[in-house]
């Protein structure tokens, strides 16, 4: 049998501004985050289930839960252990989730030479796609290991000496 489906989808949110590009998107336990950018300028926006109305919960519109400072693009969010790896042009951060889904970020764990591209984790480690002394690499931030305020402690796990990041 040939059984078709129609579905209506609504949208729940557009960028006021069409040039925006959406670059990552991650869950927690109580939002679902969408990462973007425009121009030199990016955020990470969320969205929680709305119960307001005793009905079935619905997402809400989209909040912003963080703005990085001008000139630092977002590329990855990743959620693990409850908090939010955030993956830039300028190195990688780290952020609390909060009960309501908000977010605070810390400052930059590492700056490197490319941007963080991606993420992996296991067990208290998260691990870091990007450049290590110009060459590709990994690093992995022990999120156990809090040094300060949301800074963990982190080291350059791997890295390719043949290869090259530089964009010449």
């Amino acid at each position: 049998t040939n059984a078709t489906t129609s579905t209506s989808l609504t949208t729940i949110y557009t960028h006021p501004n069409t040039s925006y590009v959406f670059t990552s998107i991650a869950e927690s336990g109580t939002a679902i985050y969408v990462a973007g950018y425009n121009g030199n300028q990016s955020s990470i926006f969320k969205f929680v289930l709305d119960t307001a109305t005793g009905a079935m919960p619905v997402l809400s519109y989209a909040i912003t839960a963080a703005e990085m400072p001008a000139g630092e693009v977002i590329h990855k969010i990743y959620s693990y252990l409850g908090k939010m790896v955030i993956g830039t042009s300028k190195g990688v951060r780290v952020a609390s989730i909060d009960g309501d889904g908000s977010l605070t970020y810390g400052p930059l764990i590492v700056h490197t030479d490319q941007p963080v591209y991606d993420f992996a984790a296991r067990d208290t480690y998260a691990w870091c796609a990007t450049g290590v002394d110009g060459h590709a690499g990994i690093l992995r931030i022990d999120l156990a290991t809090e040094i300060e305020s949301l800074r963990y402690a982190y080291a350059h796990d791997i890295y390719d000496g043949n290869s090259s990041t530089s964009h010449a």
